[in-house]
Order: structure tokens, then sequence, then C-alpha cells
């Protein structure tokens, strides 16, 4: 699932929020021909085997999808910040304990197949695409299931309203960020919305329809080749040509960026200082909108004390993980807070939450408090049960990810310092996935929960809210926080803060998550081929490929242009698909920009 957590725009909170103006976000799109190409490096060790934007999870295949179908109802800023996209407009209104949102959409909007545009989006291709998610319980990682009673498209299709039997902050940030398809695809489903999510819809020669700034012209082994869509409704981009090149790893793929083989790449954040010293490469490092916690069922005997979850806290050397397992700082230093609250809620709203630093003897202490006590023999040190008399056992499991495996290594090797019989799996995502998102999550997980909004309310209804957020992976409940959950969606001024202050008390003291930090985005670029880069968007950010302009002819063609080795061509129909859950997608969504799927 590409779509992924977005900021909310909603009246309770607006305070605290802003849309950029739709005028502004047009700047700099070009109505001209484009010219130039551009040629990305991506470190990718798995072959494209589905390009359906419902359930995409491949990396290579996600950036290939951004620019593609570019057509979610409002466009995210790298602050988290929603602007008109899809829709120009929108409006949110209350009823009871019920919610409406209404989009107006684009007339501008069009879907294309190849050159040729073939129709306008309208509302009632956002209907159907919410018929597929609701129809298909692996595509709705949201629960939207639960809570949307009806889509309705009206108003000649101009408009589309969604009305949820309850309301929750986070019902615009799904629905706004979803990317949508087009109902011409029913013609696929045999009279069945849900069926369109298993629907492998992209083959190579440009017969697919789309609505991106770019269209795919070709795909194979090595990559795929991206043309200007000269008919999207934002502009058409300055470039002509979009190579995607597909790299084993990203030092192969930094070696090419230096000799000048391709434009851009996304580093490893330790390539940082070697190629800021590079000739032409020019770094661009920003703060990631997201966050990577360790979770861990609070329902479960293990961990349904919170002294054991604070013990958890103080035991986990969270530096060493961004440094060497992410390649990054992240946000550390007197505002950050490892009690359950991301760096932005502390030093804004609650400068007084406890700081869980790694400390070995205050991790200790809390497990004691727990019912734990250390044996320390010849043979070692051993964490017991008082009641069991038995050492404690805990499993990390972790999917096929090279920088989750490694962060799982470190935190592996933290429990059994204090004494703890850590075990380390490496699971299938389909079994990781099965288990964290399941009823019965018995194991402990390092993963990214995605993103660390920068408004502090929404960032706890994420993952803690049990009126609507499907974030809630630990189970956690507290009834005071449900209650002021309920009141502070509709609070302002004064009472917002008091309530959201009160919230941020009861999770820090409670320690229901571990959040191990923010991590850093980076990429890197050759100026003198491509230059236009806006640093406050990722390189694959279809709005910033629509800026950038380049003069660059490469003096052979890459090895993406061979029709040799097609790795599928599927005209229609509808076809099984290997589904990773729409809300591992979701959790996945930032690695492919971090290049370092595999190193």
């Amino acid at each position: 699932m590409v779509s992924t957590n977005r900021k909310i725009l909603i009246m309770s909170v607006a305070a605290f929020l802003f849309v950029v103006n739709f005028g502004a976000l047009a700047q700099g799109s070009n109505t001209a021909t484009p010219s130039g190409e551009f040629i990305f490096g991506t470190p990718v060790s798995t072959s494209v085997s589905d390009l359906n934007p419902l359930t995409v999870s491949n990396s290579l295949a996600t950036i290939i999808d951004q620019e593609t179908y570019a057509n979610s109802l409002g466009f995210q800023w790298a602050d988290g910040t929603f602007t008109p996209w899809l829709a120009s407009s929108w409006s949110i209104t209350y009823s009871g304990t019920s919610e409406n949102i209404t989009y107006h959409l684009n007339p501008n909007a069009d879907w294309v197949q190849g050159s040729n545009v073939v129709g306008q989006i309208t509302g009632k291709d956002v209907a159907y695409t919410f018929k597929a998610i609701l129809g298909n319980s692996s595509l709705d990682g949201y629960n939207l299931a639960s809570h949307l009673t009806s889509v309705t498209s009206w108003d000649n299709n101009s408009a589309v309203s969604f009305n949820f039997n309850s309301t929750s902050a986070l019902w615009f940030t799904y629905v706004t960020s979803q990317v949508i398809i087009p109902s011409s695809w029913s013609q696929y489903d045999n009279g069945t919305p849900g069926n369109i999510g298993s629907y492998l819809n992209m083959g190579p020669y440009a017969k697919e329809i789309t609505a991106g700034p770019f269209t795919l012209s070709n795909i194979s082994s090595q990559g795929a080749i991206l043309v200007a869509n000269t008919h999207f409704w934002m502009g058409t981009p300055h470039i002509e040509t979009f190579y995607v090149e597909k790299f084993q790893s990203t030092s192969s793929a930094v070696l090419s960026l230096e000799d000048g083989s391709i434009a851009g790449t996304f580093p490893a954040l330790s390539d940082y200082n070697a190629l800021k010293g590079t000739t032409n490469i020019t770094n661009v490092n920003q703060a990631e909108p997201w966050t990577f916690y360790l979770w861990m069922n609070d329902t479960l005997p293990t961990f349904a004390n919170y002294h054991f979850r604070q013990g958890l806290a103080y035991a986990i050397n969270k530096t060493q993980i961004m440094q060497k397992a992410e390649d990054g700082l992240g946000s550390w230093g007197s505002n950050f807070s490892f009690g359950g609250l991301p760096t932005v809620m502390k030093s804004q709203w609650a400068p007084n939450l406890t700081q869980y630093s790694f400390n070995n003897t205050k991790a200790l202490h809390q497990f004691e408090l727990a019912g734990y006590h250390q044996n320390i023999t010849s043979s070692g040190v051993q964490l017991v049960n008082n009641t069991t008399k038995k050492q404690l056992t805990l499993t990390i499991q972790e999917p096929p990810v090279s920088d989750w495996q490694a962060a799982g290594t470190f935190i592996q090797s933290d429990l059994k310092v204090l004494g703890i019989n850590a075990v380390l799996l490496s699971v299938p995502f389909s079994t990781w996935g099965a288990d964290t998102f399941g009823a019965n999550f018995t194991t402990l997980t390092y993963f990214g929960y995605v993103p660390a909004f920068t408004n502090p309310y929404i960032q706890l209804q994420a993952p803690y809210d049990y009126n609507g957020g499907f974030w809630n992976v630990e189970h956690f409940s507290n009834s005071t926080l449900n209650g002021l959950f309920n009141t502070t969606i509709s609070a302002t001024g004064t009472n917002f803060t008091k309530d959201l202050n009160q919230m941020q008390q009861i999770i820090d003291q409670q320690v229901p998550i571990v959040p191990i930090g923010n991590a850093n985005n980076f990429y890197a670029y050759n100026n003198k081929m491509v230059q236009g880069f806006l640093p406050n968007l990722t390189m694959d950010s279809p709005y910033n490929l629509m800026q950038i302009t380049s003069s660059y002819t490469p003096p052979t063609t890459p090895a993406t242009t061979s029709s040799n080795n097609i790795l599928y061509y599927l005209a229609g129909g509808v076809a099984a698909a290997i589904v990773v859950g729409g809300v591992v997608g979701y959790a996945l969504r930032g690695k492919g920009n971090k290049g370092k799927e595999e190193k």
C-alpha cells in the first residue's frame, strides 16, 4: 500500500497547522517542452513483480508508482502538512459523534494512457478506490470498514463526501493520503471492487492508465524508464526522461554517482562526509517525519507491568542503534524523551517528561520493581523471575530488512548484558506482519512508525487512541487517556494544551512503547548534471522531480533501455499477487527513500 500516514488538517487543531497556497504549489511547473535526462540510482535487491499502487511494497516499484500515480487528494510536504493536490479544497464538519469530509476535485486532473488523455479524474474514481479498500481486508490497514459508512460522489462527480460514524483526527489523514485508482479498473474486478487489490495492472509498454507527472515507458531487469506526462494537471516536468537504475548496494550506487554515471541517489548517511568533499556533488540531509520504535503487546503478562516497560526503555542503547543501524543520529539531547513521545512533543508541550536514556543501573532497578532479580554465577548473569525462578526469555522478531535486523541485533546484545535470554528471529514479512498486527502479538519488534507528526495531538492519537487509530499495535489502553482523546478532538486554546499535557504525562509514566529515535534522510546529486532540487522534499518526491532541470545527455544509452529480460508484461486481467498487508507497506514507506535495502 503506497499511502502513508500524514499530518491532519482538522478544524479542532487548526491552530497548529497550515495549508500552502494552491497557487504557490504550481510555482516552477513547466508548460514548455521538457528536455534532458535524469538518471537516478536506487539500491534494491529484488525485482519488481507488482506495480499496483494499492499493494506495492518493493522500493523500486514504490518509486515508479510515486511518479506515475501522484494523485492523492492532498500533497504532503516534508513537515507533514497537506496542501491541495487532486482535491482543490476540502471541508470537515461534525454532527454529534459522526464526521463528514468533503473534497472538491481539481477539474483539470486527467487520466492518461501513454501520451493520450483518456478521461477526467472524478469523484467516481475516488469512490471506486475506497470501495476496493473496504472490500478487501488486506488493503484496509486503517480499519476504515468499521467507521466509514459511505463514500458519495456528487455535483456531477466533481465532489466526493466521506461519512464516518465516529470522529477522529486520523480520518482526514487516511483519506487525503490515499492514492486514487481509475474506476475503469472495474472491468477487471468481476463485479467485486475488492478483487482489484490483487490486480497486477502495469506492463512495460505504456498501456496502463495513470495520472502522475511521469508515465512508465519500459521496465527491465536493470530498472525502469519514465517519460514526462505533458498532460499532468500541475504542469509538465522540466526533464523529459527519468531513468531509475537498479543497484545491488548503496556503495555501488555511490561509486556511479562519483564517476558521473548517474545523477543522484540515496547514499548511506555514513557517506555524507566523503561526498561533501567531492567536486560537483550536493548533499541534502533532512529530518524524516517518522520514528523508530520497539513495540510489544501490553496485554501480555510479561509486558503488562509498566516498571518492566521502563526497564526496557532504559536498557536499550538507542544512540548506538541510530548511529550504526540507521546511519544517523536522529534527535538527541535534552529535548528528546524516550518515554513514548517524539522530540517535538517534549520540546514544545511537555518539557518535564522523563529522559529514558541508556542506563543499565536504572534498567535493573525497574526490572526489580517488576518482580525480577539478577542471579550472578560463575556461568554468567541471569535475570530471574522471583515467582517462577526461571530466567527471563524475550523473543525479538524482525523482517528481512537490513537496518531493522541490525537494530534487532543491538537490542538483543543490550538485553543479554542484563541477563535476559534474548532470542532474535529473522522471519518473512508475512510471518512478521501476521504476528505484529494480529490480535495476539507475542514478540518484541523494532520497526518504523510513520510518521512523527509536528502536531503533538495527532502523534498521540495515532498509536494510542482506541477510538479509531489502527496503530495501537501494543493494545495499550488507559481509561483516563481514552476520555481525554474524546474531549481533546474538539478542544481549543488553553483547554487543548491542558488536556494534551495530561495525555503526555500518562504516556510518559506508562512507557507503552519505547521510541528509538528519528532517522535522517540523505540524498546526493551531481549539480552539474541536474539542478533545481527543493531541499525540504526527498529526491524522489513527485513535486521535486517536477522542478529539476537537466541538460545532461549520457554518452551511451543506459542499461535500463534494454528491451531484453523484461520482468513481466500483463496487459490486463485479474492475477494472484503476494500482498503484504497494507499496514506493512505503510510501515515500510520510508525504507526505499533511505536507500538502504541492502548494503
